[in-house]
């Protein structure tokens, strides 16, 4: 009678480094699909946090005040000011319908993980209404570093009423890199009165001087998320004070 022989030891290291080999495979190929799966998440992010920005400040640029002897960009202090009508950005009794409230935008850095946030203040009458952070995900040099995550050049405003804005964002890997977004937001105002929105914003055919008049018109019009000045916004703050 012939008795059954056990694996030997040879047959067990040779298992146990074969299926050592596939958990370590099976192991690193969740870590990648996770990797990837929160870069996904984090471009995402950084994607929705840019629009809502630039949005937020094409919006006020395009109907703020235009002083063609003003300096908007503070360079010292890293702020953008502006000066917009009120279209319920501050509900408050105390500052009525299309009285001019200053708007200031600048960063916040955090020193731990340096990241920063585009905060913004609004007043009127000089009682401040909301003073808090809009987005992060801004590249965070410190104060007074070379390289902010938010910068204007406003070489342009006092002619065509044109700001050039930059966001500096970090990098979605983690890693202290940025990665920069320039844009340029159009005064209204100033962009049909220097014919800027017959030329170049398609305001219409720049040659013919009334249809050009017309463009510009147009181009006021054309907005449809901007109530006109009569107009209530729709929009209960604080969403008004971006969607308005």
């Amino acid at each position: 009678m012939q008795k059954n022989k056990g694996f030997s030891l040879v047959e067990l290291m040779v298992a146990m480094v074969i299926g050592l080999i596939i958990i370590l495979g099976a192991g690193q190929l969740f870590l990648t699909v996770f990797q990837t799966h929160r870069q996904v998440e984090r471009l995402g992010e950084k994607q929705a946090a840019v629009n809502f920005a630039a949005e937020s400040l094409l919006r006020d640029v395009r109907r703020a005040h235009h002083d063609p002897g003003g300096d908007p960009w503070k360079d010292a202090s890293g702020t953008l000011e502006l000066s917009v009508p009120n279209r319920s950005d501050v509900g408050s009794s105390g500052c009525s319908e299309g009285a001019p409230v200053k708007k200031q935008y600048s960063l916040r850095s955090s020193a731990e993980t340096g990241e920063a946030f585009l905060h913004v203040e609004v007043s009127c009458n000089d009682k401040v209404a909301y003073d808090d952070d809009v987005v992060g995900g801004f590249f965070g040099d410190g104060e007074g570093g070379d390289t902010p995550g938010f910068e204007v050049d406003d070489a342009e405003w006092p002619d065509d009423g044109v700001l050039r804005i930059t966001f500096r964002l970090m990098a979605t890997d983690g890693s202290r890199k940025f990665e920069a977004l320039t844009f340029s937001a159009v005064n209204r105002t100033a962009a049909v009165a220097s014919g800027l929105g017959d030329s170049d914003h398609g305001g219409g055919d720049g040659g013919d001087g009334g249809d050009g008049g017309d463009g510009g018109d147009g181009g006021d019009s054309g907005d449809g998320d901007d109530n006109d000045d009569d107009g209530v916004c729709a929009w209960p703050p604080p969403l008004s004070w971006f969607l308005c």
